[in-house]
């Protein structure tokens, strides 16, 4: 695979995949917002919760905001535990002619 994150289709999450708490840590885990973000998150929770729509895997959300990995799990974690989040999706990875068509349309750089 050439891409730094899975390339796929995003199906729905399961009923168990909902409920494991360490889920919205999975890079192929998809996200949405449950309720607005209060004014009190840090800058970074905020950048995260920015791009957090339903569509973008978290792998897609960590290249885009430009965080380490460390930095975050901990605004991911500080969203979670104020119950803003909700996992929608996980992106399965694409197999054989499919994956090569999908890696060929992905944006390098």
């Amino acid at each position: 695979m050439t891409a730094a994150y899975t390339l796929g289709r995003v199906r729905p999450a399961t009923i168990d995949e909902v409920a494991e708490p360490n889920m919205v840590f999975r890079p192929d885990a998809v996200l949405a917002l449950d309720g607005g973000v209060p004014v009190d998150v840090s800058d970074l929770e905020r950048k995260v919760a920015a791009l957090i729509d339903g569509v973008r895997p978290i792998a897609r959300v960590r290249k885009k905001c430009g965080a380490s990995l460390p930095d975050l799990r901990i605004a991911i974690a500080g969203l979670r535990d104020r119950g803003l989040l909700v996992v929608v999706g996980v992106v399965e990875e694409a197999a054989g002619e499919l994956a090569a068509d999908i890696a060929a349309d992905v944006p390098r750089g």
